[in-house]
């Protein structure tokens, strides 16, 4: 497990990031928020790979590399006392029944638990099963104020549209039903 210093290794890191997210959206079905070119262009910037005179870099780029592969990744940022685990990434190859993605992250508590600085590790939104084994989910609540009878129907409206998708992701029968669409429609969509 390596946290990206060197050019060489933040590029090698970076462009494995980006093949693996695109593998897994196209598997999934799902879309890729880092598949534009406006998208790829602002993580170089925040990881310190594109001149940029506004900023340093923000992220940090972890990698877990196995037998000349690598096999996760994870982005980072520190602010304060908290790290931020922003988005990961694993190869999808005769590696990911053995969880480098899990291996990688462990890595990155272990770090921030012996980092006297660091108070909180954020490992962002989603109930994933490698998340609740590490810590206690704290529930998030939105908030919406209209200040206009237009803004009050589209607040309605959202309201009802965030409360059917949380519906969906947290039943046991649909959000399965829900993957498994995406993955066939990505299979049927696929030349």
């Amino acid at each position: 497990m390596i946290k990206a210093e060197s050019e060489q290794d933040m590029r090698r890191a970076f462009d494995a990031f980006l093949e693996q997210r695109s593998k897994r959206a196209r598997e999934a079905g799902i879309p890729n928020v880092f598949s534009s070119r406006t998208a790829r262009r602002f993580l170089e910037m925040v990881l310190g790979l594109e001149a940029c005179n506004e900023t340093s870099a923000t992220l940090d780029l972890w990698f877990l590399e196995a037998d000349g592969k690598i096999r996760s990744t994870y982005l980072c940022a520190r602010h304060g006392g908290t790290v931020y685990a922003y988005s990961n990434s694993v190869a999808h190859d005769e590696l990911l029944p053995n969880s480098p993605g899990l291996v990688l992250i462990k890595e990155i508590i272990e770090q921030a638990c012996a980092d006297d600085g660091i108070a909180v590790l954020d490992l962002g939104l989603g109930e994933e099963r490698y998340k609740t084994a590490w810590a206690e989910p704290i529930l998030l609540k939105d908030s919406r104020l209209a200040m206009s009878f237009k803004g009050s129907v589209r607040k309605n409206a959202e309201t009802l549209r965030l409360q059917a998708k949380t519906a969906v992701r947290n039943s046991e029968v649909l959000w399965p039903l829900v993957k498994r669409l995406r993955k066939w429609t990505s299979s049927v969509s696929q030349p």
